[in-house]
């Protein structure tokens, strides 16, 4: 088993980078991307910058051999997109699409995984800047609801979105009378928190 002692300030730091990403996410990326639609690399790379809003931008030396390495491992096929370039098109085997439906699992896992940690995240942070923080990252969680309940793509049939957001809403109105009772007590001075 490795020392945990052994870690390297300059590598710690380079894994929390902006421009980087937690290790695997490109690869699994690519198989969602394919999955959607066949693609070359370069569009890869300018869908991750624009949804990422700049905040992830592989370089190409990252994507191109990692797309190498899919289609020797079988996930995907290349096809030459025709014309004056070089440029090829990949999109997803059939043992890709498999794969990609395992990693779904393990996104779904990771994520319950990460809300189990969040304590050690909070206290890691301090609560000062851990309200700010937990603020900017709920907008986030808002604009990706939204986002998901208006996806154009007519897979998520309409009954269930329509219980999706019933629930949402009931959430909402939970933390809503939390947030309206709590601000009543810190302006009366009821707070026993000072």
């Amino acid at each position: 088993m490795p020392d945990p002692t052994d870690c390297d300030a300059d590598d710690l730091q380079e894994s929390f980078t902006p421009q980087s990403a937690p290790r695997g996410l490109l690869f699994m990326y690519i198989l969602h991307r394919l999955g959607t639609k066949p693609s070359h690399g370069y569009e890869i790379l300018c869908d991750i910058e624009t949804k990422t809003g700049g905040a992830w931008r592989p370089r190409p030396g990252a994507i191109y051999p990692m797309l190498k390495k899919m289609v020797a491992a079988g996930y995907i096929e290349c096809q030459d997109a025709g014309g004056e370039t070089d440029q090829k098109v990949y999109s997803l085997t059939p043992r890709g699409r498999m794969l990609l439906e395992k990693t779904k699992e393990k996104i779904r896992a990771s994520g319950q995984r990460m809300d189990s940690l969040k304590g050690i995240f909070l206290e890691m942070m301090g609560e000062r800047e851990a309200l700010g923080f937990l603020m900017d990252a709920l907008k986030g969680h808002f604009e990706m609801i939204r986002a998901a309940c208006s996806l154009q793509s007519g897979v998520q049939p309409r009954l269930e979105v329509q219980y999706r957001l019933r629930e949402y809403s009931l959430l909402l109105e939970k933390e809503l009378r939390w947030v309206n009772s709590t601000l009543s007590q810190l302006e009366t001075g009821n707070d026993q928190s000072d």
